[in-house]
């Protein structure tokens, strides 16, 4: 899922005749991810136009429980989600590449260690198979 970005003169590269989005993240988690995590290896969520589409605690939650096939991961979200999914990161026993999208927070610390700690996660589970 992706919402393309216009660029400086308000043009997406490819012409978008639909105009933006009015999806947000619980549409994406009841219309699709309740159907379809079990069965998903590879997700993508992505709006450049906004955090609409950023993951909440229950988006998140669902993923973790029942995306178990799940091999690679992009996605943006904030500091609480963070916590939930480095606990719960353990879950998606499959995860071997996560791409943090956008992560926001105010304070550089926090997101230097979640680097940290998403890559020791990934990498010890991958030398682990």
């Amino acid at each position: 899922m992706l919402q393309r970005s216009t660029n400086k003169k308000g043009l997406s590269r490819i012409e978008n005749t639909n105009g933006q989005t009015n999806v947000k993240i619980k549409d994406i988690r009841r219309l699709i991810l309740k159907k379809h995590a079990s069965t998903l290896k590879v997700l993508m969520i992505r709006n450049n136009n906004g955090t609409t589409w950023d993951l909440d605690m229950d988006t998140i939650t669902l993923l973790c429980s029942r995306a178990k096939r799940l091999e690679e991961l992009a996605v943006s979200f904030g500091t609480r989600v963070m916590h939930t999914l480095l606990q719960s990161m353990s879950s998606l026993a499959s995860l071997r590449a996560l791409h943090i999208i956008r992560f926001h927070c105010h304070d550089n610390n926090i997101t230097r260690e979640l680097r940290k700690f998403a890559v020791d996660h990934v990498a010890s589970k991958s030398l682990s198979i």
